[in-house]
């Protein structure tokens, strides 16, 4: 049994969505900090739930039900049968225990079975170990890197861009 499980986001996640992505040293793993208001941040929570382009999941863990990051295929365009991979885990305690890869290979799966996707791919920091080695540990590929791409905490960062297909998924 995988140690989290995807599940729809509810109004009930919000005031902790609202704490992660106002965590500057949070959302720097891979990208620029705007802190953003409660106003704003439901905005963006009630209107990223009605886009057809975007299936966002709450990570939980599976004993506890408790969340512990967010997930998300969006740019979804089924006639290329593409999306982006997204992914954030909430709070320090929880990363280097395995659920971002297991909820890479969750989301992977939906991708793949359920949209029935040809192509996942993402962007990540070049500098960002961890969550490159979880992507490798999931199949994807390096495709390329894009110089001086982000401008984070007054400095550039390179991305790195990874994907992996279908076929490759299921090999």
């Amino acid at each position: 049994m995988l140690p989290i499980l995807l599940t729809p986001l509810q109004n009930d996640d919000k005031p902790i969505l609202f704490e992660w992505i106002n965590n500057k040293t949070l959302v720097e793993f891979n990208s620029y900090f705007k802190p953003v208001t409660w106003h704003n941040h439901c905005q963006w929570f009630d209107a990223i739930q009605q886009r057809q382009d975007v299936k966002l999941f709450g990570i939980r863990q599976h004993q506890t039900n408790t969340l512990i990051g967010s997930c998300q295929l969006l740019n979804i365009n089924t006639i290329s049968q593409s999306a982006e991979l997204q992914i954030r885990l909430g709070f320090f305690t929880e990363m280097g225990k395995g659920f971002g890869t297991a909820a890479v290979a969750l989301l992977l799966k939906y991708g793949f079975d359920e949209l029935k996707l040809q192509r996942i791919y993402l962007h990540v920091f070049s500098d960002n170990v961890r969550a490159i080695k979880t992507y490798l540990k999931n199949g994807f590929k390096k495709e390329g890197e894009l110089q001086r791409a982000a401008f984070v905490n007054d400095s550039f960062k390179d991305v790195t861009i990874m994907a992996i297909l279908k076929e490759d998924y299921y090999q």
